[in-house]
């Protein structure tokens, strides 16, 4: 009997640089160093798999349990990660899985000497033309025992059941089950310009959608999300465009968030902590001016 070829890796390699990298750094500001202990627990489980892993509610409940913390930390921490891009937030919507461009370089590079190497296409964030031992799982006869089947038939019933738990947290945000258009008189597209072009002012080489209303349907259709519904998980927050325009304003002119809020989804996820920091500054600079004593200066 041939034996079995090795899917995951030994071993992956961890940047030492990794701690400068901004979104580290938000993880460890919104999860702690618990936090990013928990991340690096979840990129040796990902690599002891592949370049993915299959998440779910299951799934948080036992690595949560394996590591002795409660499942809503390893839900904030998923969130965070998602929202930092330290995972692919597409590809765990649309597919139920873990993984980013990051991942998926580092492994299929550690990878490159095997014979073979099975791989999704529908699941890849880099060009697999770079590699030569990559095999399409898709053209592959044998794919329901390959690793990216990775539990045959359960898959889409996991799948099936995902969607089914957050049905009711997409209830409560009533999200849109049809996109609605937006063209270029409406608020959501002039607001998601007004976004990109300051994005581009800060660094004109940042990737961002192209000027018009079918590349900025995304951007247009989170903020009019924030204007009628608030942040994600929230009913009847939303925010006016006066307040809007102000907090996009803001948020790219700090020294911190203007590096950080790169889409009008990142500027969603994070609209709760820009409101709050920059009411807080608003409001330390008042105070500054008032306890300013003018007979202590002479003009």
């Amino acid at each position: 009997m041939a034996r079995p070829q090795k899917t995951g890796l030994d071993y992956f390699p961890v940047d030492t640089d990794m701690c400068s990298d901004d979104k580290i750094y938000m993880l460890e500001v919104e999860c702690g160093l618990e936090g990013y202990a928990l991340f690096m627990k979840l990129l040796m489980k990902i690599y002891d798999n592949g370049y993915y892993v299959k998440w779910g509610e299951n799934e948080a409940k036992i690595f949560a349990h394996k590591n002795s913390v409660g499942v809503n930390v390893i839900n904030n921490l998923i969130k965070s990660c998602l929202g930092n891009n330290l995972f692919s937030e597409t590809l765990f919507e649309e597919h139920g899985i873990l993984t980013s461009a990051a991942i998926q370089k580092r492994y299929f590079k550690a990878t490159s000497r095997r014979k073979e190497v099975k791989y999704n296409p529908d699941y890849m964030l880099v060009p697999v033309n770079e590699y030569n031992n990559l095999v399409n799982v898709n053209n592959n006869p044998t794919k329901q025992n390959s690793v990216e089947d990775n539990g045959d038939k359960s898959t889409q019933s996991k799948e099936k059941n995902r969607k089914e738990n957050n049905k009711e947290e997409n209830s409560k945000e009533k999200e849109d089950t049809a996109p609605p258009e937006f063209d270029k008189n409406s608020k959501p597209y002039e607001y998601a310009v007004k976004l990109r072009e300051l994005i581009l002012k800060n660094n004109e080489r940042q990737p961002t959608p192209d000027k018009n209303p079918e590349d900025l349907e995304r951007w247009c259709l989170a903020l009019d999300r924030l204007h009628r519904l608030g942040p994600k998980g929230s009913k009847d927050a939303g925010y006016s465009w006066e307040e809007i325009d102000e907090i996009i304003e803001w948020c790219q002119q700090d020294d911190f968030w203007w590096k950080n809020i790169l889409s009008a989804a990142k500027l969603r996820d994070q609209i709760i902590k820009l409101e709050n920091q920059m009411k807080s500054e608003k409001q330390n600079g008042e105070e500054k001016a008032v306890n300013i004593n003018p007979d202590e200066y002479d003009y």
